[in-house]
């Protein structure tokens, strides 16, 4: 069996390097025309675009899958009032939200007296059995 040594070493490069050099082809190829794309119909893509490629038995082709930011109008928004609302803070509030932050925020230590009023006292109980 002979071989032509230009066919077998042109499949052997297509076998190891075709899908590689086709990828970084569709690469470049989406790269030069998908955002002159964007541009000449005025969208603009919200996070990143899904391209889906097509059979390329008719050149190349692929479909781009993306979200878009819907167009605002504000027409009638010179016409509109905007009323701020105002809060008045008293010192007794600002006293009542410290006291707050001071009970949620507090330690606590053991101490070695009977227990008082406000103190946090930890229990240990067992029931008897019941006979």
């Amino acid at each position: 069996m002979a071989f032509v040594p230009a066919k077998c070493l042109s499949m052997s490069f297509k076998k190891m390097f075709g899908d590689k050099v086709r990828g970084e082809i569709a690469s470049d190829l989406i790269n030069a025309t998908f955002y002159d794309a964007l541009k000449e119909q005025d969208l603009n893509p919200v996070g990143q675009p899904y391209f889906q490629p097509l059979d390329e038995s008719e050149g190349f082709k692929y479909t781009v899958v993306f979200e878009v930011y819907p167009d605002i109008s504000l027409d009638g928004a010179a016409g509109l009032e905007v009323v701020r609302p105002v809060a008045a803070v008293s010192d007794s509030d600002v006293d009542d939200m410290i006291e707050k932050l001071r009970v949620q925020k507090q330690t606590w230590h053991i101490i070695d007296r009977p227990a008082q009023e406000h103190d946090r006292v930890t229990i240990s109980f067992q029931a008897p059995p019941k006979t």
